[in-house]
């Protein structure tokens, strides 16, 4: 009876406010400007001109949901008194604990009215969230900031709060531009109500002709080249970009290709030993651009305890006589090369040689094992040793745990190159929202996503 009766109220003071004078305002600060639209996410006032005797109270009805609340003990502001503030929000906002909220939806429609004789209203229009500075990031594995792209995880965040216009998950699509070529990747907001979304995408390395190219989310481009995530489409004062060079041999990187040179000096060999056999005066390869190393482990990182499979693609120029490639790992590891080598350290090259040499090494790593470990590959007969880190920490990216999970024996299983296969992607789709083994962080359903994309390519 009594919401009925207030209801009728509210609608005789809406009309009264349509026939008679309007000297009731919003307003965003006690003493600013009147407005005629409320952004969502930020509290407001409301301004009465004047000051009537007596306690005042004003009525908030959100027209479009048909629901409000009533407000008294305003205070007074100038000539008039104002009530304020006011949260303007929605449901799925975090709401604070002691203003009142008027719950709300962008393009909805909001009504004051003040119980004087008059029957004074003001309406205002629900804006979606004010634009406020956005913060573009490009962060690693270890969710640190990077100055430029090295080989491995990347993960791109956008924290942008006007973009969170409705309760749920929205997306934002930002533009890969390298040179003339471009490609997309969109980004996902983490929650109904966080204003931050994030893309996950990879920077790959790897050899063509025997130079060293890379791919960043997919794009092909040269080392040294610039690329740039730009989002154009938010307005030109609101351009948001980002600018870096992609740097492949970067110290410590978790994918990374060996440069065709030594890293790590062979004090034991002179240059005459290390080129071989003289064929008629001149070496038979061209010294500083081959031999070359690329090594590729199956995951950014290794687990204490757990075998750890890296394969090697040796590049060897033609004529190269016979040769072999040795492993030096830290104290305490076991190393096991497979492939071509057939168990044997130091491993055979075969004659002649298949450009690239692909040598499976599996790694057994302590259980105290803990932080970054230095590997060493060899040529001895060429006196060419490149050096390698490996990390080994506790956990993984969800997604490399569920690459080399096996369901078989519910253990995960870093010795396996790590392909997607079906029956891991089955176990994964229970596990969204969950931390899994092993794992740095939840598994999202972007992770899934990403996985399952992997999943149809590889068919």
């Amino acid at each position: 009876m009594f919401r009925t009766i207030w209801l009728v109220s509210m609608l005789s003071a809406v009309w009264w406010a349509i026939v008679g004078a309007t000297s009731l305002e919003f307003r965003l600060q006690p003493e600013g400007p009147a407005v005629s639209v409320l952004p969502l996410k930020r509290s407001f006032f409301v301004f009465l001109d004047g000051r009537p005797e007596g306690n005042v109270s004003l009525f908030l009805w959100n027209a479009t949901a048909a629901r409000g609340l009533s407000l008294g003990d305003p205070r007074t502001e100038g000539t008039g008194i104002v009530w304020g503030p006011i949260m303007l929000a929605r449901e799925c906002d975090p709401l604070p604990g002691e203003m009142p909220v008027l719950l709300a939806t962008s393009g909805g429609l909001v009504v004051a009215a003040a119980d004087i004789a008059e029957g004074i209203s003001v309406m205002a229009r629900v804006s979606p969230p004010q634009s406020r500075p956005r913060a573009l990031q490009v962060l690693n594995s270890e969710g640190s900031e990077v100055a430029e792209l090295c080989c491995g995880t990347y993960t791109l965040r956008l924290e942008a709060s006007d973009l969170d216009v409705s309760c749920e998950p929205e997306e934002v699509i930002f533009s890969v531009i390298s040179g003339g070529q471009s490609t997309s990747l969109v980004l996902h907001e983490t929650g109904g109500a966080t204003g931050v979304f994030t893309a996950t995408f990879r920077v790959e390395c790897f050899c063509s002709s025997c130079e060293l190219s890379a791919s960043v989310a997919g794009l092909v481009v040269p080392v040294d080249a610039e690329v740039s995530f730009v989002n154009e489409e938010l307005g030109s004062s609101s351009t948001v970009r980002l600018r870096f060079t992609v740097a492949a041999l970067c110290e410590g990187s978790p994918v990374s290709v060996v440069p065709p040179f030594p890293l790590v000096e062979d004090k034991t060999s002179s240059s005459t030993s290390a080129e071989g056999e003289d064929k008629g005066g001149e070496p038979a390869w061209e010294e500083g651009s081959l031999p070359a190393l690329a090594v590729r482990p199956t995951a950014e990182a290794a687990l204490p305890g757990k075998d750890f499979l890296i394969t090697l693609e040796l590049f060897l120029p033609e004529g190269v006589p016979d040769v072999s490639l040795d492993v030096e790992a830290p104290p305490g590891w076991g190393v096991h090369l497979k492939d071509v080598c057939g168990g044997v350290t130091p491993c055979p090259i075969p004659t002649p040689p298949v450009s690239p040499t692909r040598i499976a090494v599996i790694l057994t790593i302590p259980p105290t094992a803990q932080g970054r470990y230095p590997l060493v590959f060899s040529i001895p007969e060429l006196g060419k040793r490149w050096k390698w880190e490996l990390q080994v920490r506790d956990c993984l990216e969800p997604q490399d745990v569920v690459r080399h999970w096996d369901p078989g024996t519910g253990d995960i299983d870093l010795a396996s190159p790590g392909e997607v296969r079906f029956a891991q992607l089955l176990w994964a789709t229970v596990q969204v929202g969950k931390r899994l083994p092993y794992s740095c962080r939840f598994f999202t359903e972007e992770d899934l996503k990403a996985l399952a994309a992997k999943w149809a390519s590889e068919d």
